[in-house]
């Protein structure tokens, strides 16, 4: 994103979130192999890729289903979980974990939607 003098710059923690269209939620018990009885998490691409991660990740993903701010996510995370989690640190994970891989997508601020002059956002 490109911004004038006269635009704010959204900081990471002001950012809407949401998991990207198509990503879906999976969580089970494994039913063979060396995990047999093991609590699975997964995280499935519209390509149908999955991937296998930690439950708080998992939950995280979670709270993405509806955008959300990250303060909110953070808070909510972190009550989940039973710790501190500050909106810096849930943005990186956004960042890093999820976006990075095409699984969660930012909305875009006020700033960044294109109108016509004389149109508002």
């Amino acid at each position: 994103m490109v911004a004038s003098h006269d635009e704010p710059v959204a900081s990471p923690e002001n950012v809407r979130w949401q998991l990207a269209p198509g990503v879906s939620l999976l969580a089970g018990t494994a039913l063979s192999g060396e995990r047999r009885g093991a609590e699975l998490y997964l995280l499935v691409a519209p390509s149908g890729h999955r991937y296998a991660v930690s439950e708080p990740l998992y939950r995280l993903a979670e709270l993405l289903a509806r955008p959300r701010a990250v303060a909110e996510v953070a808070a909510e995370l972190a009550v989940r979980l039973g710790r501190p989690l500050d909106p810096a640190a849930a943005a990186t994970l956004i960042e890093s974990k999820l976006a990075s891989r095409g699984l969660a997508v930012a909305e875009p601020t006020t700033t960044d939607i294109t109108t016509r002059e004389g149109e508002s956002p």
